[in-house]
């Protein structure tokens, strides 16, 4: 897995992993089947008129990244970057091949709070309006008495909570950060998010990276033997350089669906054993 920097987060490039180990399986009628190795986590299922989806989450779903140490989280603090760099370090099981984002951005309000979903096991996301966008959780919420919340209440700085892009479900699955959640909210502070989504194709980073950098070079060439206009030459070409990277994974891209096998029958099958 080869990364790279972008602002507020890092950029993947996976290869290896043509079936990803956390995938979401789809079927003919909008259906959907979340599945983490063996252990199904989520089924979905879109209206007819595509107003609007339910889902179900399904017991026993562990983060796939271990849990953060608290001398974890004082060392790292606030820098989101590092953060990213520690999950990627961590995370395998949604990845496959192709191109990803892991970077913080700022969410509107709603999709932490009224687009929270709370309710568990099943829920129900709006698409009427103008689309969904909020969060699915995918455990139960702790109670704010609990003891991992009370930990993290403890805390100066709140590790990031980690969102998976979901375009199927227009909007996101909390991977880990569920107790955080709850802390922030209980604490009244506005808690960190990375955000894992799949990207356009950015190899072509790397190439205008090296590019830049040779320019760069030469550049500084000039600026050494004092000719004219180069300083100024080479402070257009960084902050040139600087607003393209940062357009760097803008757009989420459309998650990735597998073929459940077995079909209608078989996602159906699985929705009558777990009501």
């Amino acid at each position: 897995m080869h990364r790279g920097a972008l602002p507020n987060g890092i950029w993947l490039t996976v290869s290896g992993r043509p079936i990803a180990e956390l995938r979401m399986l789809v079927a003919a009628g909008g259906r959907m089947l979340l599945r983490h190795g063996n252990r199904d986590v989520l089924l979905a299922r879109v209206d007819d008129n595509r107003y609007g989806v339910t889902v179900r989450r399904l017991p026993g779903w562990r983060s796939p990244v271990p849990p953060i140490r608290a001398d974890v989280a004082r060392a790292f603090g606030p820098d989101l970057t590092r953060w990213a760099h520690w999950f990627a370090d961590h995370l395998r099981a949604p990845l496959h091949d192709g191109e990803w984002v892991l970077q913080s951005r700022v969410l509107p309000p709603y999709v932490l709070a009224g687009d929270l979903v709370r309710e568990f096991p099943a829920a129900y996301l709006d698409w009427f309006v103008s689309g969904w966008n909020g969060a699915v959780p995918l455990r139960r919420l702790s109670e704010p008495t609990s003891g991992s919340v009370k930990a993290y209440r403890k805390l100066e700085v709140l590790p990031p909570v980690l969102l998976w892009h979901q375009s199927g479900l227009d909007g996101y699955l909390v991977l880990d950060g569920h107790d955080r959640l709850i802390a922030a909210a209980v604490e009244q502070v506005q808690v960190p998010i990375l955000i894992l989504a799949r990207a356009e194709d950015i190899r072509w980073l790397q190439t205008a990276t090296a590019e830049h950098e040779a320019a760069i070079d030469l550049i500084d060439i000039q600026v050494a033997a004092g000719l004219s206009g180069a300083n100024r030459l080479r402070d257009k070409n960084i902050r040139q350089f600087a607003r393209m990277a940062a357009s760097v994974g803008d757009e989420l891209g459309r998650t990735m669906g597998w073929q459940l096998p077995g079909g209608v029958v078989e996602w159906d099958r699985i929705a009558a054993a777990v009501q």
